[in-house]
């Protein structure tokens, strides 16, 4: 019987040796991180890149133009205009049915 469990020692042992060890494990997982990180970088500085404007170093930074001062302007002064006849301000009576207190038929 001892035949059979040397097998199954050897066969476990050779198939625990196809695995990575755990300080494998840890380096490939870092190593990974290291990638995606250089990854993000280069494309941050490319993104920032493309939004930058062009200045040559040597030149001057440009200063904005100033802004003329705002002048207040008056509202044009209303004419009074005399009302034409039969357009005087009526009071309006609602309808029966929208009269408080009555109830609509």
């Amino acid at each position: 019987m001892s035949i059979p469990l040397e097998f199954a020692q050897k066969a476990a042992t050779d198939f625990i040796k196809q695995f990575p060890t755990a300080a494998q494990l840890i380096d490939s997982q870092f190593e990974f991180a290291q990638r995606m990180l250089d990854i993000q970088r280069e494309f941050a500085h490319r993104i920032m890149g493309v939004g930058a404007p062009k200045v040559k170093k040597d030149a001057p930074s440009p200063t904005p133009p100033k802004a003329a001062p705002l002048k207040a302007i008056a509202a044009p002064a209303r004419k009074a205009t005399a009302a034409k006849p039969g357009t005087a301000a009526r009071k309006k009576t609602p309808a029966p049915a929208e009269q408080p207190g009555t109830a609509a038929t």
